[in-house]
């Protein structure tokens, strides 16, 4: 009895030192995910304070331009000549009305070349389609050729300068590329 008792509390002990050891080890590796774990925080708190900095050194790249370009801007205005300065002072008393009767003359005149352009193709296509080649709308030049039927269709279109379809390859290249 005295034999197996022992080796029962030998068992035993070593089975505590195992549990024992296993203990241990869970612990270190818990301690070791601690570990990484404060590793990454710090990762992470590294890259916040790169992003940071980047950001920092992007506002202050911008407020540079703004002062590179203000710095520009009043360099530029100092350096303008009289005739320039005194151009400008007159583009800046001219009153809005008469910047806006401007504008609307400038796009009056936008709209007339369009509608001539728009024109230009009508008269050239109808008398293209009514077997006569033409040089110029209305108005372009007085001499028109009249006498023939295909002429004062073409004229009654709104071309001069016709001719019959008919006539030389330079007329007809002539034409097209008007």
């Amino acid at each position: 009895m005295t034999v197996d008792s022992s080796a029962n509390s030998k068992e035993a002990y070593r089975h505590l030192q195992q549990q024992q050891q296993q203990q241990q080890q869970q612990q270190q590796q818990q301690q070791q995910q601690q570990q990484q774990q404060q590793q990454q925080q710090q990762q992470q708190q590294q890259q916040q304070q790169q992003q940071q900095q980047q950001q920092q050194q992007q506002q202050q790249q911008q407020q540079q331009q703004q002062h590179i370009c203000t710095r520009e801007t009043a360099e530029e205005s100092a350096t303008i000549p009289p005739l320039a300065a005194a151009a400008a002072a007159a583009a800046a008393a001219t009153p809005r009305h008469q910047q806006q009767q401007q504008q609307q003359q400038q796009q009056q005149q936008q709209q007339q070349q369009q509608q001539q352009q728009q024109q230009q193709q009508t008269w050239l296509s109808s008398c293209i389609s009514s077997s006569v080649i033409c040089f110029a709308p209305r108005g372009f030049n007085a001499n028109h050729s009249s006498g023939t039927a295909a002429a004062a269709a073409a004229a009654a279109a709104g071309c001069c300068c016709c001719f019959p379809a008919a006539a030389a390859a330079a007329v007809v290249a002539a034409a097209a590329a008007a």
